[in-house]
């Protein structure tokens, strides 16, 4: 079983790279790991809450695939009428999980202005600087947080 220590490390590991990584080693790489990392902490987070309500019998099993899992634990919430825009945070997972499974190349490597492009499966580019990357980990840390007191 995932236990919830296990995501909050993974988030502690992207909070990091961010924060000292970078300042040391201005890469897109760096920039995509932090990504990648909020991913795994989110998919620990989900994977734990679902294996906790399986062990109480509250669930018949636990779904394969990580868009099952979320969707079952979207589901599981809304039951639960929980005070979160729980449709907002699967929004925002999914921009993730599309973010990490995107090429990417960087701009401006080794500069401040350092830039990761990520070409999704559609053929579109978005671009974003470590401004917005510092935006996205911080909304993940204030949906992680939350998250983290519902799932308890």
């Amino acid at each position: 079983m995932t236990d919830l220590s296990e995501a909050k490390q993974e988030l502690s590991r992207a909070d990091h790279l961010f924060y000292v990584t970078l300042k040391h080693n201005r890469t897109a790489d760096i920039l995509k790991q932090v990504i990648d990392k909020l991913v795994s902490a989110f998919e620990k987070l989900i994977l734990y809450y679902l294996n906790k309500l399986y062990l109480q019998g509250e669930i018949e099993a636990v779904p394969k695939t990580p868009k099952e899992q979320l969707d079952l634990f979207v589901d599981l919430l809304e039951k639960k009428n929980v005070p979160f825009n729980v449709r907002e945070f699967a929004q925002f997972y999914l921009m993730l999980r599309k973010l990490k499974r995107s090429q990417y190349y960087g701009k401006n490597e080794y500069r401040r202005a350092i830039k990761i492009v990520f070409k999704l499966p559609s053929g579109e580019e978005i671009e974003y600087d470590t401004k917005t990357i510092k935006d996205i980990l911080e909304k993940a840390k204030q949906y992680f947080n939350i998250l983290e007191q519902i799932v308890k």
